[in-house]
């Protein structure tokens, strides 16, 4: 395979710089060349259909938990969010491929597309039936309000009634 010229390289005619991201290239450079000569079927299109895991991340703020997932590519229609009854997140969506339309030869291909599932399992202290979510330039915002935290309680102590035993609990 072959490799693309990095946009940092200078030509031959004019002064090279030291870049401390040089040393860094090359290898990384080496490095996919060499993956690329010893495992080629790890980068087919096939395993490019594979699927492939979303980023997300997870913030805690004191009212609720929020779940950004970068999704670019992926039309709404195509995604869909459920909790289950023992508090699991899921989400769930598909990357469309895209139809071969171009006439040029493909120097390097990394983006994946297929179906994806991400879960997380969520505290039993979420309002689940408040759950939001909201799609926007790519990223998937999902909001999951807190339950107000549950209080302690003194619990009053009365006077046991005649013939309350502890055989009959």
């Amino acid at each position: 395979m072959k490799t693309l010229p990095s946009l940092f390289e200078r030509s031959l005619g004019s002064p090279v710089t030291r870049s401390p991201f040089r040393s860094l290239l090359n290898l990384q450079r080496r490095m996919d060349q060499l993956m690329n000569e010893s495992f080629p079927e790890a980068w087919s299109e096939s395993s490019m259909e594979a699927g492939f895991e979303p980023l997300c991340d997870v913030e805690e703020y004191p009212a609720h938990y929020q779940f950004s997932f970068d999704l670019p590519g992926i039309k709404k229609e195509n995604l869909s969010i459920e909790i289950s009854a023992d508090n699991e997140l899921k989400v769930k969506g598909e990357r469309k491929a895209e139809k071969e339309t171009k006439t040029g030869s493909i120097q390097q291909k990394e983006r994946m597309w297929g179906a994806f599932e991400r879960s997380f399992l969520l505290p039993k202290s979420v309002k689940a039936d408040q759950i939001e979510a909201q799609y926007r330039d790519g990223v998937l915002l999902v909001t999951v309000p807190k339950s107000e935290p549950s209080q302690s309680k003194q619990i009053k102590i009365t006077e046991g009634k005649p013939g309350l035993s502890a055989e009959k609990h």
